[in-house]
């Protein structure tokens, strides 16, 4: 049995690295320039990555060699072809691996919780955008209030 401490901890740990994984998401979804964001992106990759080692603290030995032959594809990935695309597996697993022992019904809280402060925060961000529609093939003009998928795709023009 898991002390009320410890799952309170879990869920402060869980809660931090849902928000800083996902506000990072939402971040480099917008039509802001690269240039801007890239400390932030830094700051936010920096910062997942040790809470993925104290993440380590808390799980299981079966999740700590998953999450070791991860980082060690990752690093080796890295490496070879100068790419990060394991990144996100790392960073996911880690948090999936620490809501085993979480309850379900404190995940939802944390989840919807942390999406309204994204929701909250990304406001200001918004005015920063200098795009506020994009032509799409099928619909035409489409509102996207500064946020996309495939920017890099439409700034290649």
């Amino acid at each position: 049995m898991i002390s009320e401490s410890k799952k309170f901890k879990l869920s402060v740990l869980f809660f931090s690295f849902y928000f800083i994984y996902s506000f990072k998401t939402v971040l480099l979804s917008t039509s802001i320039q690269d240039d801007s964001i890239d400390i932030l992106k830094n700051f936010f990759n920096i910062l997942s990555i040790i809470l993925s080692i104290v993440s380590l603290i808390y799980i299981g030995n079966k999740e700590r060699i998953v999450i070791s032959l991860i980082g060690a594809f990752l690093v080796i990935n890295y490496a070879l072809y100068h790419t990060v695309a394991l990144y996100s597996y790392f960073i996911l697993f880690c948090m999936v691996s620490l809501t085993k022992k979480i309850e379900f019904r404190t995940i939802l809280k944390i989840i919807l919780s942390s999406n309204i402060l994204i929701i909250i925060l990304m406001m200001p961000f918004i005015a920063f955008s200098h795009t506020f529609y994009r032509m799409d093939d099928r619909f035409g003009e489409r509102l996207t209030l500064g946020f996309w998928q495939c920017k890099r795709k439409w700034h290649s023009s």
